[in-house]
């Protein structure tokens, strides 16, 4: 149900989707009918077109557009009822990973690292850097750089619990497409939160595979109860039918 009184915030940075004048009032529109961030299912809409529009003051068949185009951005996920507003949390703070499309302000490094300008080295503290450095002195550096170097990960999800390197986020991309690819992030980052002690892994990302899996399999489960059911169902319905055993 849509909220009557309160009041939501949104940051600035919401004037960095560049939408038309007509999607950028539906968009703040569902913005402000969405569930806040301390709900459980932060930003998720669960109304009707015919509610949308009778809460925005549009037509049906506009509403349907509207979220039909913002789908195709990858800015919110439709569901059978609403929809969700993806990265929910960045309209709100401003913080987090930015819509699809839009181009970062500046990089935000995982909490607690702090990266060096790129292809400078900090020498550590009372130490002087030679002057001039032999070929092969350069070509050991280079190498000892490669073996020792590992890849930087970046937090993902709602509670930006969640550590993916850039290859990993790709890879997880390329199987599933980038919506669900989200969705299975927000599914991990939200089952960390809420219980911390019982899930704590090595590889996010290998994490992120099998509750995918586990989740396709009762997924697979609950389709084949269902048509096991549905067909009981009709053998009785056709006995009652004929008034007489099938053969």
């Amino acid at each position: 149900m849509a909220k009557t009184n309160g009041w939501v915030k949104i940051h600035r940075k919401i004037l960095a989707t560049r939408l038309p004048a007509s999607q950028f009032k539906f968009f703040v529109g569902a913005i402000l009918l969405a569930k806040t961030l301390k709900s459980p299912n932060p930003g998720l809409v669960d109304l009707s077109v015919r509610q949308l529009a009778d809460e925005l003051r549009m037509s049906r068949s506009e509403v349907w557009r509207r979220e039909k185009e913002l789908e195709e951005m990858k800015m919110v996920t439709l569901l059978e009822k609403g929809f969700i507003i993806n990265n929910y949390k960045y309209y709100q703070t401003g913080k987090g990973v930015p819509p699809t499309g839009q181009e970062k302000e500046t990089a935000v490094p995982p909490t607690g690292r702090s990266v060096p300008p790129t292809g400078r080295s900090v020498p550590p503290t009372g130490r002087s850097v030679p002057s001039r450095t032999s070929e092969s002195d350069n070509k050991k550096d280079k190498n000892n750089k490669k073996s020792n170097k590992k890849p930087i990960k970046k937090a993902y999800g709602e509670f930006n619990n969640v550590l993916l390197s850039d290859n990993e986020y790709q890879k997880l991309v390329d199987k599933w497409g980038e919506v669900e690819c989200h969705r299975m992030i927000e599914v991990l980052s939200g089952g960390m939160k809420a219980k911390p002690q019982r899930y704590k892994y090595d590889s996010h990302y290998a994490a992120i595979l099998n509750w995918k899996r586990r989740e396709d399999k009762e997924k697979e489960a609950d389709h084949g109860a269902h048509r096991g059911h549905t067909k009981q169902t009709s053998t009785h319905d056709l006995k009652e039918s004929i008034g007489r055993p099938l053969d």
